[in-house]
């Protein structure tokens, strides 16, 4: 039985706080059925001191997850089509890498998957195309992590545009550690016409401090994120 309900994780920029969403959304799903599944197709800049996301997103989920993989990973803490390159082997195309993630998908028997992209919405597969393109086909509802810093209201509404265009249903927004008197969950709000779809989280610890808190704090947040995607 496939991972019959599954949401792919965008961000507006890279460090906007995607993984953290994704481990989030994760433990809104172990709440809702019990059992859940999490890929990143794509990863960089694992090494020694950084195991990748995936560990990150096992750690605070041990309890019902199930599958926790990495499809494509590069020691470079570059772009996909840059780390790539520079370690050499083969590189997959984005039809290969599109099948896999819907392989996936339609594997196992978890009832609910989160798929977390790399970087921006338009970052580049390892092909150098962006991401955005090479997933498009996969006909899921995504949730868009936005840019809560300074000047993030334009790249969160750009990164929404290129998924609406592409086909993609955005059934969520969230700016993680919203500042309030920034404004950009409101502007956001406002232009893309999602009202409470759009949300807002307190800021989590910085990392390697232990999220258990954020986690709690955020449940019902997120709880609504799951159920937006279902």
């Amino acid at each position: 039985m496939a991972a019959r309900r599954t949401a792919i994780v965008f961000g507006a920029n890279t460090e906007v706080g995607k993984t953290l969403c994704s481990a989030a959304l994760i433990r809104a799903g172990l709440r809702r059925f019990g059992r859940a599944a999490y890929l990143k197709p794509l990863q960089t800049g694992v090494d020694e001191d950084h195991a990748g996301d995936a560990a990150l997103v096992k750690r605070y989920n041990a309890d019902g997850l199930g599958r926790c993989d990495t499809l494509h990973a590069w020691r470079a803490y570059a772009s996909p089509h840059v780390a790539a390159r520079q370690e050499g082997g083969k590189i997959p195309s984005d039809a290969e890498l599109a099948r896999a993630v819907s392989e996936w998908m339609r594997a196992g028997d978890e009832p609910f998957g989160v798929v977390e992209t790399a970087g921006g919405c338009l970052s580049p597969t390892a092909t150098g195309r962006p991401q955005a393109d090479a997933y498009a086909g996969l006909d899921v509802p995504a949730l868009l992590v936005g840019d809560a810093r300074l000047g993030g209201i334009s790249c969160s509404l750009c990164a929404w545009e290129a998924l609406v265009r592409r086909g993609f249903d955005v059934r969520s927004i969230v700016f993680v550690g919203d500042d309030a008197a920034l404004g950009n969950a409101e502007a956001v709000r406002a232009v893309t016409g999602l009202g409470d779809g759009v949300l807002a989280t307190t800021a989590p610890p910085p990392l390697p401090e232990p999220l258990d808190g954020w986690l709690g704090e955020t449940a019902e947040c997120f709880d609504a994120v799951c159920a937006s995607v279902l």
